[in-house]
């Protein structure tokens, strides 16, 4: 698996602008473009999708290689440098992340990579949650106290 800048098939932007990064790639059985902070809204993921995602699934699939896009929920510097915004790319309710995912699926992806699961610091940390009450495990607060001792 490599992975690659966000424009690496075109060689432009965030990629080198080598060919031979190209020969590369095509001797990995997975590519794994980097799309944090590529586009800020489901607009811009939907625009990316059709202009360089299926592009880039179709370099991949003509060569049997295995494509595997980055999905993420938003972006802020917020909790790294306090001066920065806390919604730099706002996550709209989950909204911003559905919209990749959807788009990845209309695309014909079979996989993502959810980035990053543990980046509090960038402000795209995923965690787990629960509705209140359903799925939460059955915990009696003696058996925390116990646990913690």
């Amino acid at each position: 698996m490599v992975g690659v800048p966000t424009n690496w098939r075109e060689l432009k932007g965030d990629a080198v602008k080598d060919p031979a990064l190209l020969e590369i790639i095509a001797m990995a059985d997975i590519v794994s473009p980097w799309t944090v902070g590529r586009y800020s809204n489901p607009a811009g993921a939907a625009k990316y999708a059709e202009t360089t995602l299926k592009p880039d699934l179709a370099w991949c699939n003509q060569r049997g290689t295995d494509f595997l896009p980055v999905v993420f929920p938003g972006f802020s510097w917020h909790n790294m440098y306090a001066s920065g915004p806390s919604d730099q790319i706002p996550r709209l309710q989950g909204k911003f992340l559905w919209s990749q995912f959807r788009e990845a699926k209309q695309a014909g992806v079979s996989m993502v990579y959810v980035a990053m699961f543990d980046e509090v610091d960038e402000g795209t940390a995923i965690f787990k949650m629960c509705q209140r009450g359903s799925g939460r495990p059955k915990v009696k607060v003696r058996h925390l106290r116990r646990l913690a001792q």
